[in-house]
């Protein structure tokens, strides 16, 4: 392999370090309600400030309470499923597999290679000198830097997905305790006013809240369950690319450069990872909010 390719793949080494070891938090789970008094005072004051915001008394009021955090949830969502189909490392597989084919081609003795360069000078001249398996493999280690670039900028991505699901996942968390507290406050608020039909009305009123209480809560447990899986793909990711740096930094060149055996087990772990990479897309995909 050649020093331009090593040299290329240890300059973006410090990316690649920067990127793997991000790690990525989990969203908060839904906490047990508590009464205001209970809370800390800047967490019940935004809570406070977010029930000034909802309006029983208007249906269409209340359709927009939580709108914001709930429409870029889903956004983002839709954002990740593409992604995730656009980012799958399959051509990474495809390269390391022709790559450890490319290793073994030293190793399948002078009799076979006497008769392929045979074949290949009766059958394929006009396609001009055959490639040799030491230009293959360069080929290939150029090929697989590429895919390891292109890697990096899809984790980065990615990664600032995630980041702005979490903030919108707050946001909404905060909605919802909001709400709750609300509908707590009309269930313990006897109604008021002179008219016969005030009892039924707040009844109407709080059902109405509730029932939007009940949808913010869906999106949280779809998100709850959908960046995790998100978070997972991305760890396995990150391994990947960091397997493929030491690859073409340090395996590829030392096995060219000495009597070294050929990195056979860390291309086959490279690959693994990418079986692995795959079946956690699979899952994310399915939990993805953009499917609901």
């Amino acid at each position: 392999m050649s020093q331009k390719i090593r040299a290329e793949a240890a300059e973006a080494r410090p990316l690649v370090e920067e990127i793997a070891g991000l790690e990525l938090p989990e969203p908060s789970p839904a906490e047990t309600l508590l009464a205001l008094e209970d809370l800390a005072e800047d967490h019940g004051a935004a809570i406070r400030a977010c029930m000034t915001e909802i309006d029983v008394g208007s249906q269409a009021a209340l359709a927009r309470f939580g709108a914001g955090p709930e429409a870029a949830l889903r956004r983002i969502g839709r954002q990740m499923q593409v992604a995730l189909d656009v980012a799958d490392p399959a051509p990474v597989a495809v390269t390391l597999t022709a790559l450890l084919q490319a290793l073994a081609a030293p190793a399948r003795g002078p009799l076979r290679s006497r008769i392929g360069a045979l074949w290949r000078r009766l059958f394929n001249a006009r396609r001009g000198p055959a490639t040799g398996p030491g230009q293959q493999r360069e080929d290939l280690a150029a090929k697989l830097l590429a895919q390891k670039h292109r890697m990096l900028a899809e984790l980065r991505a990615m990664d600032q997905l995630y980041e702005a699901a979490l903030e919108h996942y707050d946001a909404l968390a905060l909605c919802i305790a909001a709400a709750s507290e609300r509908l707590r406050e009309l269930h313990l608020s006897p109604a008021g006013g002179e008219s016969p039909d005030a009892p039924l009305q707040a009844d109407q009123q709080a059902l109405a809240l509730a029932a939007r209480l009940a949808e913010l809560r869906a999106v949280q447990r779809e998100v709850m369950r959908s960046l995790p899986a998100i978070r997972q793909v991305q760890e396995t990711d990150k391994r990947l690319v960091m397997a493929l740096s030491t690859l073409l930094i340090d395996s590829l060149p030392g096995w060219d450069a000495g009597p070294l055996p050929a990195p056979t087990e860390a291309i086959e772990s490279a690959i693994a990872l990418v079986r692995t990479s795959q079946a956690r897309r699979r899952a994310a995909g399915s939990l993805s909010p953009a499917r609901a």
